[in-house]
């Protein structure tokens, strides 16, 4: 689910919805499908963990796609002459590491 909504959320999510807009939503999406990881209504529900661990993975996806313009702005707001495409090819690369290796 992760990778199919990390594929989808630039084409869901319309252009003049904010970043920030998105992330929060994502984050409380995420928060409430932590809930049905571990049901407080139930001793073991194996539908409502499999339903939560779904969702969990789509809208952690929602969370990593509009950090990286987030990051790409910072960076030409602090550097105005570096050279773009170079300066995002590394934010990516750094990025993916870093997610990775978390």
């Amino acid at each position: 689910m992760y990778m199919l909504s990390t594929l989808l959320a630039p084409y869901i999510v319309p252009s003049w919805v904010p970043h920030r807009v998105t992330l929060i939503l994502s984050l409380v999406m995420l928060g409430l499908s932590i809930l049905f990881v571990a049901p407080f209504f139930a001793e073991k529900n194996l539908v409502s963990m499999l339903v939560g661990l779904a969702f969990s993975g789509f809208f952690s996806g929602f969370l990593v796609i509009p950090n990286f313009p987030e990051m790409v702005a910072g960076f030409e707001e602090a550097f105005p002459k570096c050279d773009k495409d170079l300066a995002s090819g590394l934010l990516s690369g750094m990025y993916n590491g870093l997610y990775a290796l978390g």
